[in-house]
């Protein structure tokens, strides 16, 4: 998985790409940010209809 960091005036957060990104996010985010407790999903419809179902059960 690509990560790729935004920079804000305000602040600072990661951006993460990559193939099969939605099977293999859930433990991504365990793994390196188990202290998060909500986060944000930016995607378009398409892929929405494809993977958010994966994503939103974990």
């Amino acid at each position: 998985m690509e990560i790729i960091k935004i920079k804000t005036p305000s602040k600072s957060y990661p951006v993460f790409l990559g193939n099969n990104a939605a099977d293999s996010l859930p433990g991504f985010i365990l793994d390196h940010y188990a202290h998060i407790r909500k986060i944000m999903i930016i995607t378009d419809e398409k892929v929405a209809g494809l993977h958010l179902h994966t994503v939103k059960k974990y």
